[in-house]
């Protein structure tokens, strides 16, 4: 665990500002790294902190940590290929639009700007963050506050208030034009605006009117939309894995939409006859079961990927979504022009559906196919990045681990490569870095991931899985939630809401979630799983035990049912059985090492539980959630412990518990 260090007793201006600067360094990736966490590695009060930043470098504390993270930022655009967006994050920036601001504010030119400038002119107003030097104090001209913050100068202050008058008055004038336009459609009776409570829609599978073995096409054309629509930060559009679960369904619009929790869905077919295709969608309001409009989309098979996002702007107006200049440059980028590349794509992406591992390695040939057609094709090496990753998280590759991780990476780069704004590329980086166990890592990417698609479910649950492991509980269930939401059928996502629930101690919202889950994922291991840890948790092991038995059951592949047992019964004092599992374990593996680790923890041997866990840890392995899973409970106070946190970077991360 993180000690508070000594007093920092170093007289000497040069070693403060060098240690200060380090410590900062350290912490740049952390957005939340506070002035109370710089006092406390510093070994300082807040403030001697500030009176002696202040004496040397003439800036506020806060100011000082900006500086140096917009230096780094510098250096960075300076220096890698990184996108603007990452390089905010890697430098603390939660917010990109905020880091381009205090960019602004320190070198007076955007960084984009700065990146296409390369003038020694510009190297000159640079500010130097040299520790040693008194160029440190230098602000931004101009200026200053009563606290010695600089402001901007007259003139800059003029220039913002005339594009805020002008940006005032155009905003007037649209909003007078569009509500003009409303009072209009209501006086002839047009179609009436949809509240804003309402923005929310499931898009039904689309009937296949084509022979079978179009099947892929069709369900890639539903995706398509589905993607278009999620770009929308304040609509919820559910995921494609529950939405499927209505493919030649029975129930009616209200029943569909009832269970799903929208207000609107979107139905239609698809037909290919040669080289044409027709796209027919319907728009209805569930409520009411009113259709709101139906088209038809006819187009030569080369052009059909401009169909999806004329319907996602159809569904987007109806649904009173802003299509931002951001947005709009998304929907009117289109992915190839090559029809046989976007076939093999959608082929792949058929395929990587499956998760067996033959129908991962065959969804990568399909992606090769794609990319010799189409060289710059983004989508296709994210869909590489995303097989490969597969491969190593569902453990087919355990032997090889590493050079699967690098080819996803290598397929990840590529993609953004080709193009910057690639979502489902960073998400799968946040894969590659969270199966690594770099935690910092993995959550930037996911970070940037969700800025650029903010309602994807899955990335959602990845990130809300990092949070987690990180001891952000309270963050990660806000994501777990979002996932739920936008994902409701999806088994896995269900089950680790719960988990997660679980491990913050909130046993009444777990509860609540396996009682309306039951009926839905009564055969699913992992709801039988979740509801085992809602009794392990409670140190209720007797009752525990019946519902590992059961997960064990429905999936015999799945370990970490029979460890929970395992645990249980050493809770419960049945040394017998546990040593017999132990004994069936390959410990020379590092996998094997961590199991039989948490085993002797629920036995209580403390000792030869840390033991195996610490091998295991020299070998890469270690638990995602030794932060905050319960099985660790007993050896947190351990120094080996400590060593493990701080060797995978999770020492930082311990105040969060």
């Amino acid at each position: 665990m993180s000690k508070l260090k000594m007093p920092f007793t170093i007289n000497s201006q040069e070693e403060f500002l060098k240690e200060l600067r380090r410590v900062i360094e350290s912490n740049l990736e952390n957005p939340a790294f506070s002035i109370s966490e710089l006092c406390k590695e510093m070994g300082v009060s807040r403030s001697q902190l500030h009176r002696r930043v202040k004496l040397y470098a003439n800036l506020s504390t806060s100011l000082f940590i900006r500086k140096i993270r917009m230096q780094k930022a510098k250096e960075l655009l300076d220096n890698t290929d990184l996108n603007i967006s990452e390089i905010a994050y890697q430098t603390g920036n939660a917010s990109p639009q905020n880091f381009s601001k205090y960019f602004i504010e320190e070198f007076g030119i955007s960084p984009s700007a700065f990146r296409k400038q390369s003038s020694p002119e510009m190297e000159n107003k640079e500010v130097e963050l040299d520790p040693t030097s008194k160029s440190l104090s230098s602000e931004p001209k101009g200026r200053k506050s009563e606290d010695g913050i600089p402001v901007l100068s007259k003139n800059r202050s003029e220039y913002r208030i005339k594009g805020w008058l002008s940006l005032l008055i155009v905003s007037l004038m649209v909003g007078i034009f569009l509500v003009g336009n409303v009072l209009v459609k209501k006086i002839k009776g047009k179609e009436k605006p949809i509240p804003v409570e309402s923005q929310s829609i499931a898009i039904i599978p689309f009937q296949n009117l084509s022979s079978a073995e179009n099947n892929f096409f069709c369900e890639g054309v539903v995706e398509d939309i589905l993607t278009y629509l999620t770009y929308f930060k304040n609509l919820k559009v559910i995921s494609r894995t529950s939405s499927a679960k209505y493919k030649n369904t029975e129930k009616n619009v209200l029943q569909i939409a009832s269970e799903l929790n929208v207000a609107f869905l979107l139905e239609g077919s698809v037909r290919q006859y040669g080289r044409k295709v027709r796209i027919t969608a319907q728009l209805i309001r569930a409520a009411d079961d009113n259709h709101i409009w139906a088209r038809n989309y006819d187009r030569d098979i080369q052009n059909v990927m401009e169909i999806q996002s004329e319907v996602a702007k159809e569904i987007a107006k109806s649904l009173n979504q802003n299509i931002s200049p951001e947005i709009a440059q998304k929907f009117d980028r289109v992915p190839t022009r090559n029809i046989e590349a976007y076939n093999a794509l959608l082929r792949g992406k058929y395929l990587l559906r499956t998760r067996t591992f033959e129908g991962l390695k065959e969804s990568i040939k399909q992606f090769d196919h794609a990319l010799s057609l189409d060289p710059g094709f983004s989508e296709a090496f994210a869909g590489k990045a995303s097989a490969y990753n597969l491969m190593v998280n569902l453990r087919y590759v355990t032997e090889r681990k590493e050079k699967y991780l690098q080819m996803a990476e290598e397929n990840v780069r590529l993609a953004i490569k080709e193009d910057p704004n690639n979502a489902l590329a960073y998400a799968i980086r946040g894969n590659n870095f969270r199966d690594q166990f770099k935690f910092s890592e993995a959550i930037n990417n996911y970070r940037i991931s969700l800025d650029l698609n903010p309602n994807d479910a899955l990335t959602n649950y990845w990130f809300s899985l990092v949070l987690r492991s990180t001891a952000q509980l309270d963050k990660a269930l806000e994501y777990h939630q979002k996932a739920s939401e936008l994902d409701p059928l999806h088994p896995l996502i269900q089950a680790g809401y719960v988990y997660t629930s679980i491990m913050a101690g909130k046993f009444d919202l777990a509860e609540d979630l396996l009682h309306k889950g039951e009926p839905l994922f009564n055969n699913s291991f992992l709801f039988h799983y979740v509801k085992g840890s809602f009794y392990m948790y409670r140190e209720d092991y007797k009752n525990a035990i019946p519902y590992f038995d059961r997960a064990i059951a429905l999936n015999a592949q799945f370990k970490t049912s029979k460890l929970a047992r395992i645990y249980c019964l050493g809770k419960l004092g049945d040394r017998e059985q546990v040593m017999s599992y132990i004994a069936s374990l390959d410990i020379s593996k590092a996998d094997d090492m961590l199991l039989a680790g948490l085993a002797y923890a629920g036995l209580g041997e403390k000792d030869k539980a840390i033991k195996q866990i610490k091998k295991a840890a020299e070998l890469g392995v270690i638990a995602g959630d030794m932060l905050v899973d319960k099985k660790f409970e007993n050896l947190r106070d351990d120094p080996a412990y400590e060593a493990i946190l701080r060797k995978y970077g999770l020492d930082k991360f311990t105040e969060n518990f």
